[in-house]
């Protein structure tokens, strides 16, 4: 069954969609670099349990293991993995903040689920509760 979803943001000529599961989007509710610089954005799910729905299409290129912070606050998951998406020829999204279900070379449409949600390090006191 398609998610109906739609553009929150684009980036080298590469829209970013969300969907209804997603409540809130936002660029610079963090402090890391990337977002300060408006270089990244987090799309906050109504579920922190559920599914992560593609926000691109492309494919996939690589799964790689991040080290993330060990925050104060609460016992994050011990790993977090990098998905890469190939957009195009010349751009390519990072998705963070997943456990990846699909692999190098799958195709993925906007939309598509492709992990589940991960609260690790990189979430801190500025991240709402909730998630």
């Amino acid at each position: 069954m398609e998610k109906e979803s739609f553009i929150v943001a684009e980036a080298a000529g590469v829209p970013i969609h969300a969907h209804e599961g997603i409540k809130s989007v936002s660029f610079t509710n963090s402090p890391y670099y990337a977002h300060m610089h408006l270089g990244a954005i987090d799309l906050y799910p109504r579920e922190p349990d559920g599914v992560v729905l593609s926000p691109v299409k492309g494919h996939v290129t690589g799964v790689r293991e991040v080290k993330a912070p060990r925050p104060k606050y609460f016992e994050p998951r011990e790993e977090e993995k990098l998905l890469l998406i190939a957009n195009n020829s010349e751009s390519v999204t990072k998705i963070l903040h997943l456990g990846p279900t699909v692999s190098v070379g799958d195709l993925v449409e906007v939309s598509d689920p492709i992990g589940e949600y991960v609260k690790s390090g990189f979430f801190n006191s500025w991240t709402s509760e909730s998630f």
